[in-house]
């Protein structure tokens, strides 16, 4: 599993998530799934020492 930080923007409206996945494109996909008209992006630089966690059964979505 990952921890990455991901950025939705819907117009004027924006917020970040912290998302714990199986994968990058899979943190993306989902974020693009939920806000469909939204423009999602991995922010980048990813915090290399908390990037890898333990495996949990479902994705956990932190706003932030």
């Amino acid at each position: 599993m990952v921890k990455v930080f991901i950025e939705v923007r819907n117009g004027i409206a924006r917020f970040a998530a912290a998302v714990r996945v199986d994968s990058i494109r899979q943190a993306v996909s989902i974020a693009g799934r939920l806000y469909p008209g939204g423009q999602v992006r991995v922010k980048f630089p990813t915090d290399h020492e908390c990037f890898f966690v333990q495996d949990t059964a479902d994705p956990v979505w932190i706003a932030a």
